[in-house]
């Protein structure tokens, strides 16, 4: 459903537009160019403001939700466009009660049709899986308790009735492991089903379009082999280290906070201030090259690494306040200008902790086929940090679904989900 949201949400502004200034003024020439250019970048920043709320996410929750979402999106952008009109005076929205009625307009009608398409569940469809083992779990679990929009299921396929099925030929999704036992011994019946027109998937990748992370327990050597020795486009290269640069260079002013920072982790150590305001640490990056990257202290001692697990160095006051804003990881904007790390991608593993866990998860140094980064796909969507094998096991997971999907799509992406992540830290 989200291929449609966005440009319906899109023909949405413009009607809602129309509709208020004809309504209000009829067929003025002189009214419609004055208004023109402003809401059409209102309408823009309105879907921006959507997608980094989560309007766009597959699993919103219920009516509430989704009412917050908009009314948040349509709140900010109010408040952004009162501002942009008063730095710059040239930009003409007149009277003011136009901006109100539009951003009302359009926020019943998008509302009104989320309703229809999500909580209605107008193209929903009916899941039945075959499959075993801990991600197969994992994706029952998801689609039980999440509220998936897409999809509601309804049990394993019953390989002995099969035909039974054919009420639901439009309205069925067949999920199957085609490495079992079950599914090679009713592969003519399958093939049947499909000629006839059932939807067949095949498990990995239903699981990977479902959780958009790759299924660890269901790939081995191989899968690696077909699908991770891709190289990244010229152009796709090209404009991240560009979009690198700039954004790097963008960001340069927010050094201005490590005075303050410094001050404040003055006045917590008090006299016997001994600990250093910036550490190194080591990290594993792109191929296994060891790169060492600034970061701002936020644990007690500067150990350059604590073992996975540890709790015998304890984040401090300041440091709690640091981490939710990423603040700590600013200086790490020097490694973007050299080219040891980039803003998208996964994050650079300590090169202790590195050995410990590939000796226990396997594949877990693939991550490092791609540069790292300062924000990725794993951290957007756990919003924590790993404490045990499991989670890590899922930041894997979402690691390995970057490199695979890799592209300047999925770093705008991951770029707006960092904002929302951030934002969602300091109003929490």
């Amino acid at each position: 459903m989200k291929k449609y949201k966005l440009p319906l949400d899109l023909l949405i502004g413009i009607i809602s537009f129309y509709s208020i200034i004809l309504s209000r003024y009829g067929f003025n020439d002189t009214i419609l160019s004055i208004h023109e250019k402003p809401f059409f970048v209102i309408i823009l920043l309105i879907l921006l403001a959507n997608y980094i709320v989560g309007l766009y996410d597959r699993n919103l929750g219920n009516l509430t939700n989704i009412a917050n979402k908009i009314f948040v999106s349509n709140l900010s952008i109010f408040i952004i466009s009162i501002f942009i009109f008063y730095i710059f005076p040239d930009i003409i929205i007149s009277p003011k009660t136009n901006l109100v009625l539009f951003l009302a307009t359009n926020g019943l009608i998008v509302y009104g049709y989320h309703y229809y398409l999500t909580i209605k569940g107008r193209f929903k469809k009916y899941v039945y899986i075959n499959g075993e083992g801990e991600d197969y779990n994992d994706l029952i679990n998801h689609l039980k308790n999440e509220k998936d929009f897409y999809f509601e299921y309804k049990g394993n396929i019953d390989f002995d009735n099969i035909d039974n099925y054919s009420h639901l030929k439009n309205k069925a999704v067949f999920v199957i492991d085609t490495n079992s036992e079950i599914v090679k011994q009713n592969k003519t019946k399958i093939s049947e089903q499909v000629y006839k027109g059932f939807e067949y998937i095949e498990l990995k990748q239903f699981f990977e379009d479902t959780m958009q992370r790759i299924p660890l327990q269901m790939i081995d050597e191989m899968w690696f082999i077909t699908y991770m020795q891709r190289k990244s486009k010229t152009t796709y290269v090209f404009f991240k280290r560009a979009f690198d640069i700039f954004c790097a260079l963008l960001l340069l002013p927010t050094f201005l906070l490590f005075p303050i920072v410094m001050l404040a982790m003055y006045i917590e150590d008090g006299r016997k201030y001994k600990s250093k305001f910036l550490i190194k640490q080591n990290r594993v990056g792109i191929l296994g090259k060891i790169i060492n990257i600034p970061k701002i202290r936020s644990r007690r001692y500067d150990d350059p690494g604590v073992a996975f697990g540890a709790k015998d160095n304890p984040v401090t006051f300041i440091g709690r306040i640091l981490r939710p804003s990423r603040i700590d990881e600013l200086p790490q904007l020097f490694s973007v200008f050299r080219g040891d790390i980039s803003l998208i991608g996964p994050r650079p593993e300590i090169d202790h902790i590195t050995e410990e866990l590939s000796k226990v998860i396997p594949f877990f140094k693939m991550r490092t086929l791609v540069q790292p980064g300062l924000s990725g796909w794993a951290q957007v969507n756990q919003d924590y940090v790993p404490k045990d094998l499991y989670e890590t096991k899922l930041k894997l997971s979402y690691d390995l679904y970057y490199i695979k999907h890799r592209s300047i799509s999925l770093e705008v992406k991951i770029m707006l989900k960092t904002i929302r992540t951030i934002l969602s830290r300091f109003g929490s």
